[in-house]
């Protein structure tokens, strides 16, 4: 679906709040449901077409319409136990059924304007239900545990010239340097191979001041390419573990990153 239709100021009824797409036969058993982010309405299931159903809550302007939402943000305890509600609700439907989730915070004017909209989108929304169908998103982060050691033998000592505390110095940046670029290879290396247990991977850019992390990636992977993506960070981590890094997998996870088309 394209960008949310939040719910303004001027809507009169309560707006629909949306937390994905769900394509399964049957209706999807939502009375078990989670609790979703706060002050929303029970979780229902309207039906879009034969198979595919929104999964939706009634939403009160009074806690998010525009106007409510532009100061709700200014609230990081609010935003974050929206968002975990928010990711609650969609995880619990991942072995349902092929998922496409939703961004937080997304709104329609009413059930007829979100249905209107998927609808809409039918074309896209059948390409991107082929795309992830029978697969789920796997997290990798590769990061360094340990800082890079200056050789032993000479740290082990107190310095006896001018002389050698330059050459110590000179020798803390040419291991700073060598680990520097033996970290990237990993990192590299990790991503190249890793990748090919899945159908689509993306390498996100590290943040500014990410600190230890070296990779940070997602795959889109089936059941039988997960379980290798399993083995194979695994066995790495284990390699890797002796040079003060750690390789770890996280998921499955909704498939936030593989929205936007091919990667």
């Amino acid at each position: 679906m394209g960008g949310a239709l939040r719910a303004g100021p001027r809507v009169s009824g309560p707006a629909t709040y949306v937390y994905g797409l769900l394509e399964r036969k049957a209706p999807p058993a939502v009375a078990q449901a989670p609790a979703g982010p706060p002050g929303l309405g029970p979780l229902r299931a309207l039906p879009v077409r034969d198979g595919v159903w929104l999964l939706a809550a009634t939403a009160p302007l009074a806690r998010y319409g525009a106007d409510a939402i532009e100061r709700g943000l200014q609230d990081l305890d609010w935003v974050s136990r929206c968002a975990l509600g928010h990711e609650r609700v969609v995880e619990s439907f991942l072995a349902a059924g092929t998922l496409l989730p939703m961004k937080l915070f997304t709104l329609f004017t009413g059930d007829a304007a979100a249905l209107e909209r998927s609808r809409a989108d039918a074309a896209r929304v059948a390409q991107l239900l082929k795309r992830l169908r029978g697969k789920a998103e796997w997290g990798v982060r590769l990061r360094r545990t340990e800082q890079a050691q200056a050789p032993a033998r000479r740290a082990a000592r107190p310095v006896a010239s001018g002389r050698e505390f330059l050459q110590r110095k000179l020798d803390e940046r040419v291991v700073r340097r060598e680990t520097t670029a033996g970290d990237r290879r990993a990192a590299d290396s990790a991503f190249r191979d890793l990748k090919r247990h899945a159908s689509a991977a993306v390498r996100k850019p590290l943040a500014e001041g990410a600190g230890r992390v070296l990779l940070d990636a997602v795959f889109l992977a089936t059941k039988a390419g997960a379980a290798a993506l399993r083995r194979d960070v695994a066995a790495r981590a284990r390699a890797v573990r002796a040079d003060g890094l750690e390789l770890v997998l996280t998921g499955p996870w909704p498939a936030y990153h593989f929205l936007e088309g091919p990667r």
